[in-house]
């Protein structure tokens, strides 16, 4: 998905706590006052964006990070969803678990510690050259 995507000409990230609710950037649900969330920002093609992220979406941007060296803000569910439907190499239990919580709506309410150790397992599950 990143191939042709344009490069940001400012962007800057940050981990914050809500003092006030946000919506996710990525599944929509609403990040509540106290969580832990990425709040980045940057100018790309001219437009200056604001996205926020829950902690639970931002794991799945780091598998991504790995697998693909990056991702496109609010196509992390997709690109994930792609993975999992076009290419066995990333088949294992943890990362079917990712995919059967994201079908269902689910893996907003895990804790993002679960979400972490999940994504933690399905990277070490992936074959060596797919993970260098």
């Amino acid at each position: 998905m990143m191939d042709d995507a344009d490069e940001w000409k400012v962007f800057r990230s940050e981990t914050r706590r809500a003092a006030k609710s946000h919506r996710c950037y990525e599944c929509n649900r609403s990040i509540e006052q106290r969580e832990t969330y990425e709040y980045a920002t940057g100018l790309i093609d001219d437009h200056w964006f604001s996205m926020h992220t829950c902690a639970q979406c931002v794991e799945l941007k780091r598998w991504l990070l790995v697998v693909c060296n990056g991702y496109l803000f609010g196509g992390v569910w997709e690109d994930i969803e792609q993975h999992w439907s076009e290419d066995w190499l990333y088949h294992s239990l943890a990362f079917g678990r990712i995919i059967v919580y994201m079908e269902k709506r689910k893996l907003q309410t895990l804790p993002p510690e679960r979400v972490k150790e999940l994504v933690d397992s399905a990277l070490a599950a992936l074959p060596q050259k797919v993970a260098a």
